[in-house]
């Protein structure tokens, strides 16, 4: 096969890596409907994969990268990740502001932008890549060792971020959200306290110091007790002093009410801080640690000769697991939301169709064109090859990542709508994705 006819080829092998994950979500979907994968199930797999495989999988995946590749040589390779998850968040910010979603979706809407499938989807797609495409089936299996290596770097930052920053902000959409509610009402209600308080005592100096309006009587009234009525010390009203006194008392109760909200925020967040530590993290932590500061313990754990090369075999073979199972959650919530009649929950299907745009239109002309311009000022020409290049582009044109169905199942909202979201991914995935890659191999040559 020549490289006149691997245009064609490449459409093929992009049209292989998308309907792998696509038949992978059917059987899931098929699960579900046959009463096999129920909502309970899914949401305790969705437990196992959060707190077991997928800390398995990031955790031997980036320690493996860190022996065999190391971070200082392809440190623009994370950075990347950075810029690509910026990118994202300011384009689910405009979809948002654009498409105006529920509340409760803004912030799934905004992490379904810019999380893409940047781990299962590009090895696929690699996977087939290196075997079929000619420029990069000569090199063997350097080719998939090489991908999955720049893969992995890539992943190392994103994920780090994903389930740090992004999950918390995620969480925030039930949790934070309904605390930062709570104290808006509780600052209203003391505002509102105050605010009676220092009216009632105005109402009351007031009333003490004016003459009292009664019926009128026929009693005649002495001009003496006229003049007296009229005095100084009963007909005056309040003095300046007295008036700046109230205003002095007043605003010290509002500022001692901010001052109690702001304490109640702080405390807040230091509470909630303890929800960054999830096992993903952890995972992804405990594997930087080893693979840069405590790379003498990374050995014993990584290589063919490792004493206890075992301990990191059995999470790789756990970590695969991870990604199945991702697929079958997905496919089972897609079931569980056609069988509601895909119930958005007033999540709109402009909403949805922008989402995926974003991820498979948007993203990828955007990250092609940030790469173009390294190249052009040669920051990327002199240390770089195709299968990074390549690598890089891909991780721009994926859909939303699996991770983001499994946030949210976690978190407790958006799984329906979310849900929804990838399965018209899935569906212009096929059209979409291998257009991209056809666009990404025509550039390299």
């Amino acid at each position: 096969m020549n490289d006149n006819n691997s245009t064609i080829q490449v459409w093929f092998t992009a049209l292989n890596g998308t309907c792998k994950i696509v038949i992978l979500t059917a059987v899931g979907f098929y699960l579900a409907y046959r009463g096999r994968l129920n909502k309970e199930m899914s949401k305790n797999i969705s437990s196992i994969i959060f707190e077991i495989l997928l800390p398995c999988l990031l955790f031997s995946s980036i320690l493996r990268t860190l022996v065999n590749v190391g971070l200082y040589a392809l440190w623009y390779i994370p950075l990347m990740a950075l810029v690509y998850l910026w990118m994202g968040w300011v384009l689910g910010q405009l979809v948002c502001k654009w498409t105006k979603p529920p509340p409760f979706f803004r912030r799934a809407c905004i992490v379904a932008c810019a999380l893409g499938n940047s781990n299962q989807l590009p090895v696929l797609i690699m996977d087939t890549m290196c075997g079929f495409y000619p420029s990069f089936q000569k090199l063997g299996s350097s080719c998939r060792d090489s991908a999955t290596g720049y893969i992995s770097l890539f992943l190392l930052v994103f994920s780090t971020v994903s389930w740090t920053v992004f999950y918390r902000y995620l969480q925030g959409s039930t949790t934070e959200d309904s605390f930062i509610n709570n104290d808006s009402e509780l600052y209203s209600i003391v505002e509102q306290e105050t605010f009676d308080e220092a009216t009632h005592s105005r109402a009351t100096d007031h009333t003490a110091h004016s003459p009292a309006v009664g019926p009128q009587t026929s009693t005649a009234v002495p001009s003496d007790a006229k003049q007296q009525l009229h005095g100084d010390n009963l007909a005056s009203p309040p003095t300046n002093t007295e008036i700046g006194m109230e205003d002095t008392w007043n605003n010290t109760s509002r500022y001692m009410s901010i001052l109690y909200y702001s304490w109640i925020r702080w405390r807040h967040l230091l509470h909630s801080s303890r929800h960054w530590a999830t096992p993903p993290s952890i995972a992804i932590v405990s594997a930087l640690l080893l693979g840069t500061i405590f790379k003498p313990v990374a050995l014993l754990l990584i290589g063919s000769n490792a004493p206890l090369r075992v301990v990191v075999a059995a999470q790789e073979t756990l970590g695969a697991a991870a990604i199945a199972l991702m697929s079958l959650v997905v496919g089972a919530n897609l079931y569980n939301s056609y069988k509601r009649g895909f119930r958005t929950n007033g999540v709109s299907f402009v909403c949805i169709l922008s989402i995926a745009l974003c991820r498979l239109l948007i993203m990828p002309l955007l990250g092609w064109s940030w790469i173009q311009l390294l190249l052009h000022f040669g920051i990327l020409s002199d240390r770089t090859d195709n299968i990074q290049l390549l690598v890089m582009m891909i991780e721009t044109a994926v859909p939303s990542a699996n991770n983001v169905v499994i946030m949210c199942e976690m978190v407790g909202t958006s799984e329906e709508p979310i849900s929804l979201a990838l399965l018209w991914q899935f569906i212009l995935a096929p059209v979409f994705l291998t257009a991209n890659m056809a666009f990404f191999l025509w550039s390299l040559k």
